[in-house]
């Protein structure tokens, strides 16, 4: 509404609605938000399916930017604007605080932030704006923002439907051997992980260490913990690869109070990865894909 207003300026708001066609007015748009949390002012972006001025609650998807980033490049750099276009869901991409801006996830200095409160609030909000379904909000993060999605799902596990993590880690392993990672959620939850084994931010395997002497603890040792979190009863994946042949997928479901999907893209990097940018997998896809039909 608020383009239609800017368009037509100078016409009256009657007139508008009577002068454009229903289609423009339930067309899809994107608006940003802020509210206060915790004393600090916080800002996101909103993209807004044409679905969510009908009667009918609307999927909310949350998507968390890597350090460095912002949420209004999240949404167009991973495509979630698209195929929330596309399938109709509710995309909100909130802003990290700090210089560089990122998010407080508790493994690192100077996490004064309580992100995870954030978020909640954040899905408190746009269900109080938007006719969000309550029963399927989902959460994804890259890099950092992969971290907070993590820790998200745990601890806010009754809240969450599904979540999904792209080269981000459950934790942190000290030179020392101590383990600093994410609590075992309350609450089962469905999850993905994808990480490119070459990533030499967040390393697959976690071999180098990092300037502080600590280390991300290892991607398929984030896969077991959920998989051991969900409760499976097997503890061995079962094993097969996609995308020709360039992505190992791990699925540890039967027995599982909640599924785990863990893909293992061979020779990618730290990147979102994206087919139109030369990866073998389209994250983005293949989320909203195991995303769809998850509800809380």
């Amino acid at each position: 509404m608020l383009e239609v207003l800017k368009v037509l300026e100078g016409t009256s708001l009657l007139a508008a609605v009577v002068l454009l066609p229903a289609s423009a007015l339930l067309a899809q748009r994107t608006e940003t938000g802020r509210m206060r949390w915790d004393g600090v002012e916080r800002t996101y972006t909103v993209r807004v399916p044409r679905s969510a001025d009908s009667a009918r609650t609307v999927p909310l998807v949350i998507a968390l930017h890597g350090r460095g980033g912002s949420g209004q490049r999240m949404v167009r750099w991973s495509g979630f604007d698209a195929k929330a276009d596309e399938a109709g869901f509710l995309l909100v991409a909130p802003e990290g605080t700090g210089d560089p801006r990122g998010w407080s996830t508790g493994f690192a200095p100077g996490g004064a932030i309580d992100d995870v409160g954030f978020i909640g609030a954040l899905i408190d909000t746009l269900a109080g704006r938007y006719p969000v379904d309550s029963k399927r909000v989902y959460v994804a993060g890259h890099s950092n923002g992969g971290v907070l999605a993590h820790r998200v799902a745990s601890d806010l596990s009754s809240r969450v439907a599904a979540a999904a993590v792209v080269a981000g880690a459950i934790g942190v392993r000290s030179g020392a051997g101590n383990v600093t990672r994410i609590e075992t959620p309350r609450a089962p939850v469905p999850i993905m992980i994808i990480h490119g084994d070459a990533d030499a931010v967040v390393p697959y395997d976690a071999i180098a260490l990092s300037p502080r002497g600590s280390r991300p603890i290892p991607a398929p040792e984030a896969a077991r913990f959920w998989a051991r979190a969900n409760e499976c009863a097997v503890t061995e994946p079962q094993r097969d690869t996609i995308a020709a042949g360039h992505v190992v997928r791990d699925r540890w479901e039967s027995g599982c109070r909640a599924p785990v999907v863990f893909l293992t893209v061979r020779g990618g990097d730290h990147g979102w990865p994206h087919t139109d940018r030369g990866a073998a997998l389209d994250a983005t896809h293949a989320i909203w894909e195991f995303f769809a039909t998850r509800e809380r």
